[in-house]
């Protein structure tokens, strides 16, 4: 008998006591769980069953697992444990967050005040530059993953999440050469890979991706946060992706009038057609963004 998605109140590893289920995506679903050992909540990732044949599932799932792993800042959740159930599928453990996803926040809020979007833009790519550094790409950088979460009462922190879509490279070269080009727009399942108004102009074309295509999808975001709409919207898919990948939309001073001149010219550079001309990783782009930060004496409002 396979693993349930609807199971609460069993034990998952003989330690891990799922209460809920915390949400559901292409892959798996993740509970709401308490560990046994510490009392402390956790949140536990299991693959779906009907994943189990699928080989490539099964790969990133683990792939996953191994990124966050890796990847040892306090901007992404921690890995407390892995293993596999009495039925076969696989599992990871993870760091339980409170909070809100920005998508929430900007759903209520329309847009940030300068110094809050400078201040979650710079978390997202502290997290982006560790990935980055490791030789991941994220591919799927987009509000609903990232969290605004409190590492303690009254201090507000950034996570990012979801590595599932990540691709790794390894020795220079993707780690997993049958999906070296899983950075389609559309696979044969019609599954995107990357959310669509997010989509670097590479994705949108189905090329391969590298840090940039994570600088340019920040940028979306960071232009987002600041003025309250996408920089690449359309009800039809086909004029979306052509607005993509023909760079066509309005400088974010169109929409804010008062924003200063080098915020402005952070998120252009993001999101430049040229790869060669934005930001080489999210290290760089959070370099420049705190020099300019640090550098500018205009009131941030």
């Amino acid at each position: 008998m396979s693993w349930r998605r609807d199971e609460v109140g069993l034990t998952v590893g003989d330690r891990y006591k799922t209460v809920g289920v915390l949400g559901e995506g292409g892959m798996g679903v993740v509970y709401d769980a308490i560990d046994l050992e510490t009392g402390k909540a956790v949140a536990v990732k299991v693959l779906f069953a009907e994943r189990m044949n699928n080989p490539s599932a099964f790969r990133r799932f683990k792939r996953e697992a191994r990124v966050i792993a890796q990847l040892e800042v306090p901007q992404v959740c921690r890995l407390f444990d892995v293993g596999i159930l009495k039925t076969g599928e696989p599992f990871f453990v993870m760091e339980r967050l409170e909070g809100e996803t920005l998508r929430v926040k900007l759903n209520r809020e329309g847009r940030f005040s300068f110094d809050e979007c400078l201040w979650i833009i710079s978390e997202i790519l502290t997290a982006l530059g560790a990935a980055h550094s490791q030789g991941v790409v994220h591919r799927d950088i987009k509000p609903e993953n990232v969290v605004i979460s409190e590492d303690e009462p009254g201090r507000p922190s950034i996570k990012l999440i979801d590595f599932g879509v990540a691709k790794l490279r390894k020795h220079g070269r993707d780690e997993e050469s049958e999906e070296s080009t899983a950075n389609v727009t559309l696979t044969k399942a019609g599954t995107v890979i990357g959310t669509m108004w997010y989509l670097s102009p590479e994705q949108a074309r189905g090329e391969e991706v590298d840090p940039t295509s994570d600088v340019w999808s920040t940028g979306v975001l960071f232009y987002e946060m600041l003025t309250g709409v996408k920089p690449f919207d359309s009800e039809r898919v086909v004029t979306l992706i052509g607005k993509i990948v023909r760079n066509i939309h309005e400088l974010p001073s169109r929409h804010r009038p008062d924003m200063p001149a080098w915020i402005e010219s952070l998120v252009e550079r993001a999101i430049v057609l040229d790869r060669k001309k934005r930001f080489a990783d999210a290290n760089v782009f959070r370099d420049a963004l705190v020099h300019d930060w640090h550098e500018s004496e205009e009131p941030m409002e």
